[in-house]
């Protein structure tokens, strides 16, 4: 579908705007209940908004740039008006042709997309997953590693003392560079500022034309792509370190009694021992 990237940073970008500068309805969003799954309401909410607003205002009426290292990629404003959405899917709503489609497109373990938008130029339609997140202060746990699709757009919503604050765009932006232990899948942290702070030095208006900004992170990548390399190497480097440091995580001891344990044990064997250790580990590693 012709301008369908371009019309999305620009979708996103007018709902962001729109939520931020209202008073609405997530104010009175039940985030928080005991006997409800909260993340209802906010995808009923979401539902209902995107529909209301269905396509590009004469306000958000701009041309779209976006820079990703040498690729430049612009679209015209005009372009962009032809698309609009013509319906939102709850993961209730999915058929089995919809979750066909979905993990085609998907690298990464299905999982149901919080909202599967649908959209039209009149002639094309075309489906696009949306991940939901809230958080009543910052950072929380973000999606499983293997279920992440970090070009998925996602939006993210602040609730802390009564203020609402929206942060839309994609998955990986929001992601703050840091891994918790994997007590199961692990889930890279993602931060509600990480996003929104990603918009205001990367999202900017200029001469009528919505820019975007992206350039490589190694880190996140890394994180995404070869997440036990990322933790190894944060291991090794709390190993290295001679003090502790402020707000350590809880498992940093863990880390230094099982690296002692370990020199103890490569310290009492012979050479040769040392040797098949060592091929065993290698062997072990190369096949996972």
């Amino acid at each position: 579908m012709k301008g369908l990237n371009g019309f999305m940073h620009l979708y996103f970008f007018q709902i962001e705007s729109i939520l931020n500068k209202q008073n609405n309805d997530l104010a009175k969003i039940k985030f928080q209940s005991e006997e409800a799954n909260t993340d209802e309401y906010l995808k009923q909410f979401f539902k209902s908004f995107l529909l209301k607003h269905n396509h590009i205002q004469d306000t958000y009426y701009l041309d779209v740039k976006i820079e990703n290292g040498q690729e430049i990629e612009i679209y015209n404003k005009s372009d962009l008006k032809q698309i609009y959405v013509k319906d939102v899917l709850l993961p209730i709503e999915l058929t089995s042709k919809h979750r066909n489609i979905i993990q085609e497109q998907k690298k990464s373990v299905y999982t149901n997309p919080d909202l599967y938008i649908k959209l039209t130029n009149g002639i094309k339609d075309k489906y696009i997953s949306v991940e939901l997140k809230s958080t009543k202060n910052d950072k929380i746990p973000g999606s499983s590693i293997q279920q992440i699709s970090p070009h998925e757009w996602v939006i993210f919503v602040q609730h802390k003392n009564d203020i609402i604050k929206v942060a839309t765009g994609m998955y990986i932006n929001s992601i703050t560079e840091k891994l918790t232990f994997p007590d199961r899948s692990p889930r890279p942290e993602i931060g509600f500022n990480t996003l929104y702070k990603w918009n205001l030095n990367n999202r900017i208006i200029s001469n009528s034309t919505l820019q975007c900004l992206y350039t490589n992170n190694k880190i996140k990548e890394q994180i995404l792509e070869n997440w036990n390399l990322h933790l190894v190497e944060e291991w090794l480097s709390t190993v290295k370190k001679s003090t502790k440091t402020q707000s350590e995580k809880w498992f940093n001891h863990t880390i230094r009694l099982y690296s002692l344990s370990l020199i103890e044990y490569y310290d009492s064997i012979d050479n040769e021992q040392k040797e098949v250790l060592k091929h065993t580990l290698q062997k072990l590693t190369s096949e996972d």
